[in-house]
């Protein structure tokens, strides 16, 4: 008779296994957002992190291992764990990444935590001061909110990632609003922030719509690689000069939401080192002539995007526009680029006679604008001037051409593609219900 194996009698190593896959994960799902809109509701983490709760209550043994799988990632912060962390040092240590909700804070719950911070860390007077001050139940939602994020970054030294819900009644970026208006107090805001937080990620709680992000306080990337935005409108109208000495950003993945394209720029222009930057849903405001400026966004990429890797403009709405992105040539490192077909190359026009360059020269085919360093190709909207575009994909793809790292080729479109691909190494694959071509070098 074979022997019965269970949870107990296996080895440690596969329970940590097993814990370690329910953990729950609180970054927001990008690529799957539309096929699966509940992933970035936080249901399956919360469910995940109750079945894990209920494994570490089996044993003391059990407990010992799972213990610091339980604590990694905390997807909900009821008040009452305040004072749990507060209390257990060693737990608060466990925590790495933890979705923080707004929530008001009882007063017997809050100064007893913040006593117990204080007596662990040094915080200025004018600090804890407003602290205090924000606790009050005349204080404003912002005020309220902020102390609460800075509570739980107090008590969390090893914390990495952190989820904001930007409630319907804040309009600043978190810690913004305690900070502002007291420079000494403003001056001393690093030392609230973990010094190893890595990822922030901010959505709305409100389901009406996105919440605004108007204020944005640089104390709050200080460490910061990871920017992810579910559902908010990044419009900051204040950004502190310090900001020109650049933000630490490498990854901004902003999902349902709504940002101007000089907001776009802002990100640009202080982000150095940024790899990735993707805008997928949501909306791409207009200027006041309800003409979206590609071609300044364009400018700003070949200006400050030398480094991004991968580039994703997907947002929803119909925009016309006088300008495109134009020449993305100098994004010397970048592989991966999504977007409409109308941002990039424009149907050629007819050559105006008294132009002679405009006869010349026409309209920019896509070898001419995109960088030889791109694997991977997806045009979305592929709707007008299919032969003219099948025909600047075929220059793309030629074995003899300077795109010799391009892999996979997708667009957007029902009509398939007009040339034959396996001629150039490349294998097509046509699905005219998604409106997908798709070509991979084979």
């Amino acid at each position: 008779m074979s022997q019965r194996i269970t949870l107990m009698s296996m080895p440690e190593e596969i329970i940590e296994a097993i814990g370690t896959a329910l953990r729950p994960t609180l970054r927001f799902y990008s690529e799957d957002y539309y096929a699966n809109p509940t992933l970035t509701e936080n249901h399956q983490a919360l469910e995940n992190h109750r079945a894990l709760s209920c494994l570490s209550r089996v044993s003391k043994e059990l407990r010992r291992i799972t213990l610091p799988i339980l604590y990694h990632t905390i997807p909900s912060t009821p008040a009452k764990l305040l004072s749990v962390l507060a209390d257990n040092p060693d737990l608060a240590s466990l925590v790495k990444d933890i979705d923080i909700s707004p929530n008001p804070i009882p007063s017997p719950i809050f100064h007893p935590v913040l006593e117990a911070i204080s007596s662990r860390i040094t915080l200025q007077p004018s600090f804890k001061e407003s602290l205090i001050h924000a606790s009050f139940s005349g204080a404003s939602h912002s005020m309220r909110y902020s102390a609460q994020m800075a509570l739980y970054t107090l008590l969390l030294p090893k914390l990495r990632a952190v989820t904001y819900g930007v409630d319907g009644m804040v309009d600043d970026l978190c810690l913004t609003t305690i900070f502002c208006g007291n420079a000494h107090v403003r001056a001393d805001t690093s030392a609230v922030l973990p010094p190893v937080l890595r990822e922030i990620r901010l959505r709305s709680t409100n389901t009406g719509g996105f919440r605004p992000i108007l204020d944005v306080d640089e104390s709050f990337f200080q460490t910061a690689e990871i920017l992810q935005g579910l559902s908010i409108g990044w419009f900051p109208r204040q950004v502190q000069p310090t900001l020109i000495s650049g933000l630490p950003l490498k990854h901004i993945d902003l999902i349902d939401s709504s940002i101007d394209s000089t907001d776009i720029i802002g990100l640009l222009q202080y982000t150095f080192q940024l790899r990735t930057l993707r805008i997928i849903g949501g909306y791409l405001s207009c200027n006041t002539d309800q003409l979206a400026n590609f071609n300044i966004v364009g400018n700003y990429l070949r200006q400050y995007g030398h480094k991004l890797e991968e580039l994703v403009l997907e947002p929803n709405g119909l925009y016309r526009s006088v300008t495109k992105l134009g020449s993305l040539r100098e994004l010397a490192e970048l592989k991966k680029l999504k977007l409409r077909q109308q941002m990039i190359r424009v149907q050629e026009p007819t050559p105006d006679e008294s132009d002679p360059d405009a006869v010349e020269h026409g309209a920019p085919t896509l070898s001419q604008v995109l960088p030889v360093s791109l694997e991977y190709l997806h045009l979305l909207l592929c709707t007008e001037d299919v032969e003219n575009l099948d025909d600047e994909i075929c220059e793309l793809i030629d074995p003899g051409g300077e795109m010799t790292k391009l892999r996979y080729i997708e667009m957007e479109r029902s009509q398939p593609f007009t040339h034959d691909a396996t001629l150039l190494g490349f294998a097509e694959f046509h699905d005219p219900h998604q409106h997908r071509v798709v070509l991979t070098k084979t």
